[in-house]
């Protein structure tokens, strides 16, 4: 009987407790638009993530 074998579900969050957080501390990198890099740039780190993976073979 053919059907729906190897059957596997994962799930993965990220940042599980939502935190605000710098991911990445420089400067800005442009040499033309600071060429003394005077200028920091801080980003923010991403939200909490839900993935969900699902698969299997027939």
């Amino acid at each position: 009987m053919m059907g729906l074998q190897e059957f596997s579900a994962q799930l993965n969050v990220t940042n599980l407790l939502n935190k605000r957080y710098f991911s990445t501390i420089g400067s800005n990198g442009f040499a033309a638009s600071d060429p003394q890099g005077a200028f920091a740039t801080m980003l923010e780190g991403a939200p909490r993530q839900v993935f969900m993976t699902v698969s299997g073979k027939f």
